[in-house]
């Protein structure tokens, strides 16, 4: 018990430190800003200072070639910064990304689209709305808005202090629509469900519907890097990322009110297509037991949980964090280690029921540490000392059976160490993807 105690003691300590150093790395970075339009701008360009987020833009004669500027807003994985050139006749000539947290491929598929070309060469004096006159891309939504929302307000600045146009601003419009109020039926199906036994045996339905809405139709599911932009800060607008915040909210308050994770048993997409797999498999009677491995797989996914932060914190990039192979599955897109790692865990799947979410999630493991700092909080609170299973997680609610606990028959015995074989395998792939994974996405930073 005391060495549980110190270890935890120790690892709060070194995720605090490097959340410390996250925000002094964030703050230096912040009092160079300025130096980044030297990237942005031509050779021998000079420039005097607009607004706060924009400046006049000189040749090396003297003469007024236009206008630039930068400005930061939070996209998936965190804050991006955008530089806008715009020309004297107040026309769009140049949209580029300085500085990005987003997972790189999204930042390809972006390019790949054609998606700047929306941008580009058109008159500020028009104005831009995100979702009528720029389109998203799928699977890429919260960092194509990002864009959108740099570059209009860059040419909000320029229009006004510039052009002496009359400001274009919507007023900060929600953006509500078919994909919020799908998210929102979702959340509301998980609690009516949680709150009411007779109405758990329509899980399945809502698990359904989770996986055709939350995965496949948005790609949305909540991930680590949900968890680390808390904190470190990186907060996206809500009125133009309510899904953002719809899905925190049920992934977080029901375990900081009532001690209970509703996301992982609910609403998680990846832990239903697990399901689905291993319900599929067991009418061929493959499913194996995990039995004893359980404490052990739930040790190596506070580990990752605690490696995922640290990375999270020490490179001030949430998404390099966030191994999870969400978008393999949900977009059809990754790359080839992700992709590995996708099918090693569905492969698992078949065998092991949730192999993913008992050992490796990293979002599932911090979702259930929340809610087992909440119901210690209240133990105390009542002053009651109740003893509680050591795993009182989502996915340790729905235990295997120990295979110890029946007559150990030759049949048993080759069954367990098929099961012992097949752990094995397993284990060592995913965590060989997961390891590779996180330093491919170091490495393209």
């Amino acid at each position: 018990m005391k060495k549980k105690k110190f270890l935890t003691i120790t690892a709060i300590a070194v995720l605090f430190l490097a959340l410390m150093f996250n925000y002094y790395q964030e703050h230096q970075h912040d009092l160079q800003l300025h130096s980044y339009y030297g990237v942005l701008l031509p050779t021998n360009s000079t420039t005097e200072t607009l607004t706060a987020n924009s400046v006049k833009v000189f040749d090396a004669s003297g003469n007024l070639t236009g206008y630039a500027g930068l400005d930061k807003y939070s996209g998936f994985g965190g804050k991006m910064l955008v530089g806008t050139i715009i020309d004297t006749h107040g026309v769009i000539q140049k949209v580029k990304i300085l500085e990005y947290k987003e997972t790189p491929q999204y930042l390809k598929n972006i390019e790949k689209s054609g998606f700047y070309l929306q941008l580009v060469g058109r008159n500020i004096a028009d104005g831009t709305t995100f979702g009528k006159d720029i389109d998203g891309i799928s699977g890429a939504t919260l960092s194509t808005r990002a864009i959108t929302m740099c570059v209009d307000s860059v040419s909000e600045s320029v229009r006004t202090a510039a052009l002496g146009l009359p400001s274009s601003s919507n007023g900060g419009l929600w953006q509500l629509g078919w994909a919020e109020l799908a998210i929102a039926m979702l959340i509301a199906g998980c609690l009516i469900l949680s709150m009411s036994s007779k109405l758990r045996k329509l899980r399945p339905i809502l698990l359904i519907a989770s996986v055709a809405g939350m995965g496949f139709w948005l790609n949305r599911p909540a991930t680590i890097a949900h968890a680390a932009s808390i904190f470190m800060g990186n907060f996206p607008v809500i009125k133009n990322n309510l899904i953002w915040y719809l899905i925190l909210m049920i992934a977080l308050l029901p375990p900081l009110i009532f001690g209970k994770n509703y996301y992982c048993v609910y609403l998680c997409p990846f832990c239903a297509a697990q399901e689905g797999l291993y319900l599929v498999a067991n009418k061929f009677k493959i499913s194996l037991p995990l039995g004893k491995k359980i404490p052990f797989m739930h040790k190596t996914r506070k580990f990752l949980l605690f490696i995922s932060l640290m990375v999270a914190f020490l490179f001030q990039n949430p998404s390099v964090s966030s191994y999870e192979p969400f978008s393999p599955l949900f977009d059809l897109n990754g790359t080839r280690i992700e992709m590995l790692l996708l099918v090693s865990v569905l492969a698992a799947a078949l065998f092991f029921r949730r192999f993913w979410c008992f050992g490796f999630c990293p979002i599932g493991g911090f979702i259930d540490l929340v809610a087992e700092a909440r119901r210690a909080v209240g133990r105390k609170i009542k002053s009651k000392k109740r003893e509680l299973p050591q795993n009182q997680s989502s996915v340790a609610a729905t235990t295997f059976s120990n295979p110890s606990a029946c007559k150990c028959t030759a049949k048993q015995s080759k069954r367990g160490k098929l099961a012992e074989g097949l752990f094995k395998l397993f284990y060592a792939l995913i965590m060989f993807g997961v390891i590779v994974s996180i330093f491919e996405k170091w490495s393209l930073m």
